[in-house]
């Protein structure tokens, strides 16, 4: 018998959609519950917070030119699957492509293993140039693999705040800060000012037309794009940016943070982007996060990503490869190059949060 094919949803099918991403436990439910845990005791709540995640997420995102990248699977009425792009435009070697990030991806239990997640999948990796999926389960990547996926990982460096050691060790605090004073950056008079922001302006695409052609593989990240990943974000996530400029007032970068509360404080760089040769811009916005994180009482700090030129300035800065990654997988047409790529991917530039 051959599966029902998907079929675009529609705003009337979203109350459905959020009953089944709350049976499921769906990774949506499980980020509001982290948010306000209160809302799995009140239904209801949960179900309208559900749907504008949705609305926002397929309705609201500049990059569908109003046309939702939302599928759903019926069975003799009954709503059993659904599957989402996310729409942006990747730049790969000096030329911009249509891309989509797989999101949401979901199968109720009693029919999985039955094909029904096929016509989904078909159904988005055919949209676009380019396909990505991340993060994807070990399972995931290994399918991906078989249909001829082109499989990353995504590094998460952590560093080790001396908030986190010193209720409990004072020997390895006392080591910590030893090691902070020798890799701290020795700042001169031309130090940048850095001060956040609540959206961003008309102002940072001028500084990403400016920085672009220094990227082989990177997400437009214009002003619709950032301000609807991490402004207008429902439900709100509480990221925090801050923009640096130089003596004469021009951007030379952006860092976007995130503060998680837990048995171990964490402090999340979730996006930093600055010209890959301008180190100094680098290593001064990861020295800012460091002393904001340390006064905001964090015990770690996280940052994922792939980028190969981050790598050794973060090393420098006292993180250390946590020898955990995300993995994720690309789905390239054979006309687009795909030789020497450095790609630049982020914990957040998929539907991660």
């Amino acid at each position: 018998m051959e599966s029902p094919l998907p079929i675009n949803a529609a705003v009337q099918d979203y109350e459905k959609i959020a009953e089944m991403i709350i049976n499921s436990r769906g990774a949506i439910s499980r980020l509001i519950n982290r948010r306000n845990p209160g809302l799995y005791s009140d239904k209801q709540k949960l179900v309208s917070a559900l749907k504008k995640h949705l609305m926002w997420k397929f309705d609201e995102n500049p990059k569908n030119k109003g046309q939702k990248k939302l599928w759903i699977i019926r069975k003799g009425g009954e709503l059993i699957g659904m599957a989402g792009l996310l729409p942006v435009k990747l730049k790969v070697k000096g030329k911009y492509y249509s891309a989509g990030w797989g999101a949401n991806l979901l199968v109720k239990k009693k029919y999985r293993g039955k094909g029904f997640s096929k016509p989904l999948n078909k159904k988005r990796m055919a949209y676009f140039d380019i396909y990505m999926s991340y993060p994807s389960s070990k399972i995931a990547s290994k399918i991906y693999k078989k249909m001829n996926g082109k499989p990353f990982n995504v590094p998460i460096y952590i560093k080790i705040l001396n908030n986190f050691v010193k209720k409990r060790n004072k020997f390895l605090n006392s080591i910590l800060c030893l090691i902070d004073f020798f890799i701290q950056t020795k700042h001169d008079k031309n130090r940048l000012a850095i001060k956040r922001v609540n959206r961003f302006d008309e102002e940072i695409n001028k500084f990403w037309d400016k920085i672009e052609k220094n990227f082989n593989f990177i997400v437009k990240r214009d002003m619709d794009y950032l301000n609807w990943k991490y402004v207008d974000i429902k439900p709100d996530i509480n990221y925090e940016i801050f923009i640096a400029r130089d003596k004469k007032g021009d951007i030379t970068g952006y860092i976007i943070l995130r503060k998680i509360k837990s048995d171990i404080s964490q402090g999340l760089i979730c996006d930093l982007l600055a010209d890959p040769g301008d180190t100094f811009t680098i290593n001064e916005l990861l020295d800012f996060a460091v002393s904001y994180f340390k006064e905001c009482k964090m015990g770690v700090i996280i940052f994922s990503t792939s980028f190969k030129k981050y790598k050794k300035i973060l090393i420098k800065k006292g993180f250390i490869y946590s020898f955990k990654k995300h993995r994720g997988s690309i789905f390239i047409k054979n006309n687009i190059p795909q030789s020497g790529l450095d790609l630049f991917i982020n914990s957040t530039d998929s539907d991660g949060t």
